[in-house]
């Protein structure tokens, strides 16, 4: 059993990202964590620990230029890239899983 983020005790630093994985069209993705203060509250159980994890995203191209930050949707954890779409796991309120498909579409933002 994990103790609650409350009693763990954290080093000088904080963690710059959570993840980083290959993007469409040859970019780089780097998953953040959240906010200090958004994890107070979270019980790091197995599956809650996966939450720690922001769903902004920042984009580097090939070169590793930053192109921005991208928001994917509440519980989406991105597993594979496949030409434009991103596959990945997406979880409901229940914490049932589902798999989702995202068109990447260059040049466009998110409302």
């Amino acid at each position: 059993m994990l103790a609650p983020a409350r009693d763990l005790e954290f080093g000088p630093t904080f963690p710059a990202f959570n993840q980083i994985m290959e993007g469409p069209g040859g970019t780089t993705l780097v998953q953040r964590v959240q906010e200090l203060q958004e994890m107070e509250s979270i019980d790091l159980s197995e599956e809650q620990s996966r939450r720690l994890a922001s769903p902004t995203w920042d984009v580097f191209d090939p070169e590793g230029r930053y192109l921005g930050p991208v928001d994917f949707p509440s519980r989406f954890s991105p597993l594979a890239v496949h030409g434009s779409a991103l596959y990945g796991r997406w979880l409901d309120d229940l914490d049932r899983p589902y798999v989702m498909k995202l068109e990447i579409m260059p040049g466009t933002r998110s409302p």
